[in-house]
């Protein structure tokens, strides 16, 4: 399945949905899965992904949604075919940012990772 050009955060909620404030620092992660969801008619890339939390030492499987710059840089590194976004790595980056009624939360930033290879 290709990127979408019309997709959005989401703003649904789901227990399994990953929050910044739960990543305590840079957290390097795989995607093992994505999906585009339609919430309320507005589309979003839900990546699942796989990483290592370092307070219990446990392999944990979230979810998340990225908007249309991230889905960007992970197109430019990765390709249209999200197909073969599968296992790649990226580091994910707990960002302090405001919501638009000004209350602060933690974002959530995607990088994706290149290894000195």
């Amino acid at each position: 399945m290709k990127v979408d050009s019309e997709l959005l955060p989401n703003t649904g909620a789901n227990t399994n949905i990953l929050k910044g404030s739960e990543l305590k620092g840079v957290t390097y992660a795989r995607i093992k899965g994505t999906e585009i969801r339609d919430f309320n008619g507005k589309k979003a890339l839900q990546l699942t992904v796989s990483y290592l939390d370092t307070s219990t030492k446990q392999n944990v499987e979230k979810k998340f949604s990225i908007g249309k710059k991230k889905v960007q840089l992970l197109v430019d590194q990765f390709g249209l075919e999200m197909d073969n976004w599968q296992n790649k790595e990226i580091l994910l980056v707990p960002t302090q940012t405001q919501t638009p009624d000004g209350k602060p939360t933690v974002a959530i930033n995607v990088t994706p990772y290149i290894s000195g290879k």
